[in-house]
């Protein structure tokens, strides 16, 4: 019998990428069911245009040459700085890879690496570009304690591949804090660790936006005894985790841990100043008093303002989660305009929702007593689930009514209600009133629906879903997945997918598919 040695590889069968599933998916792509094509036979032309592309390039596919067939690199002239399209085609005679910036051109890139088999791509026709500007994702470190620095730079990796552009950084007690040495925890990452994050994020065109809380959710301060009286006391008389927003060395202290880590990550179009869930305002005798002259929503307002001119006079634009805004609608008209809205909401599945955050009325998540009346008959899942066990059921009409503020909302909740009710619906109401707004998800984020030990996928998928659909038709700068809790970091892997695909695909309907 005679033996075979070939000498060449084996070529891709023809039409075997036809299954090739490119994610997040491109605007257009055609031809992944043709025939493939060994670029390693092309010569590469335009590498001045981009050279760090030119370089990934030739790492994949050789370039030796052998064939007349050429692929060009080619720079768009006169594209805006924050352009992300791109134009990819091969043919077997040429090949034209076209972008505007770099960043655009590192979205090519990962496109053709999902599409490659060896040195064969199809010939493909692909024209491609976001639906949304902003497309992040945020982890809070201090809580997710089992990551470690190789697991940020492996997520960064990730989000670069699935073409996100953001990463929304909190370190609370995990930076490695200078000014203020005894803030730094035990499991604090190193300067030289902080610093790989910002050298991969610039490779990867992935832009930081440190989160640093402004007032509450301090408690890794508040226990530190050289600091405990900056903050709120509890009723045992105990600091609470919520600085006196009356005290001016609270101010103090947050511009000089905000000076530090802006400066570990430099150039930075924005400082997010978390300012969520401050529950303890008006509890020292100082804060009580403005409070019982003016209402404990104008102390707070007047302080994220303070705090919001000062970001703005380093040369940043403040973000804010917008809990406290949306629980005292009233004075959204005296807060600085140029704070960006972060509207977070991790339960709203579907448009229209059974259920509703009431943060106008002062309460948490409601459905009308109806749902209940008929043990939740007609919602599927996940909203079932939601609705149950997140949801309190009672006269949601009566709850609106009780306040002037909440009276006033009831415009924004839809057609449907009390039963149903327009999903997102602060969003429109902070559009209205002139603010940007970024929508805010969660891939891990109030997980009492856990089901066998893991996370309710359902619920987090689609929560993504449904609001990036309203980031898109609303007009928002963009979505930013959040993610909370001590998971192992691989569980992160789906929220970073699903984020990808939908910020990155345009969506047509205001309904549930």
């Amino acid at each position: 019998m005679t033996s075979i040695h070939p000498t060449s590889s084996l070529a891709p069968r023809p039409g075997c990428q036809k299954s090739c599933h490119v994610i997040p998916s491109p605007v257009t792509i055609t031809g992944l069911d043709s025939d493939c094509i060994d670029l390693g036979t092309f010569s590469l032309q335009g590498e001045n245009a981009f050279p760090a592309l030119a370089s990934a390039l030739h790492k994949l596919f050789s370039f030796a040459g052998t064939a007349p067939a050429v692929l060009e690199l080619r720079r768009r002239e006169h594209a805006s700085h924050t352009d992300e399209s791109y134009r990819l085609s091969i043919t077997a005679q040429s090949g034209i890879l076209e972008a505007g910036t770099d960043r655009a051109a590192q979205y090519a890139l990962e496109t053709i690496r999902q599409m490659r088999i060896g040195t064969y791509l199809p010939q493909v026709h692909v024209e491609d570009s976001p639906a949304l500007s902003i497309r992040g994702f945020h982890t809070n470190l201090a809580s997710q304690r089992q990551f470690q620095a190789q697991d940020v730079r492996a997520l960064l990796r990730q989000m670069a591949k699935f073409k996100l552009n953001t990463y929304l950084l909190e370190y609370n007690e995990r930076f490695p804090f200078q000014s203020h040495p005894g803030l730094a925890g035990a499991n604090a990452f190193t300067s030289a660790e902080v610093a790989e994050f910002q050298q991969q994020c610039q490779r990867d065109h992935l832009e930081i936006i440190p989160l640093l809380q402004c007032i509450g959710h301090n408690g890794h301060i508040s226990h530190h005894p050289d600091y405990a009286h900056l903050f709120e006391p509890r009723d045992d008389g105990q600091p609470s985790e919520q600085l006196c927003p009356l005290n001016p060395q609270s101010f103090t202290l947050f511009t000089e841990l905000a000076t530090e880590i802006m400066s570990a990550h430099p150039g930075g179009r924005y400082l997010h100043i978390g300012a969520d869930e401050a529950r303890s305002l008006g509890a020292c005798p100082q804060c009580a008093e403005f409070a019982r002259r003016h209402g404990p929503g104008r102390l707070y307002v007047e302080y994220i303002n303070q705090i919001a001119e000062w970001v703005l006079a380093q040369g940043r634009t403040p973000i804010i989660w917008d809990d406290m805004l949306s629980r005292y609608p009233e004075l959204i008209p005296a807060v600085n305009p140029a704070l960006v809205i972060m509207y977070w909401d991790y339960w709203t599945t579907r448009q229209p929702s059974p259920i509703f955050v009431a943060r106008a009325a002062g309460r948490g998540i409601v459905a009308d007593q109806s749902w209940r009346d008929c043990d939740y008959a007609g919602l599927e899942e996940p909203e079932q689930t939601i609705t149950r066990k997140f949801a309190r059921a009672m006269d949601v009409q009566e709850l609106m009514n009780s306040s002037p503020a909440a009276k006033n909302f009831v415009r924004y909740l839809g057609p449907g209600y009390p039963r149903h009710f327009t999903a997102f619906p602060y969003f429109d109401f902070y559009r209205e009133h002139g603010f940007q707004v970024i929508g805010a998800p969660t891939t891990l984020g109030n997980t009492m629906d856990d089901s066998f030990g893991l996370p309710n996928f359902a619920r987090f998928r689609a929560n993504i879903r449904e609001f990036s659909r309203k980031c898109q038709l609303g007009g928002a700068l963009g979505m930013i997945t959040s993610s909370w809790y001590n998971f192992p970091p691989e569980i992160l892997s789906l929220g970073v997918l699903d984020t990808g695909q939908h910020t990155w695909q345009k969506l047509q309907s205001d309904h549930q598919p």
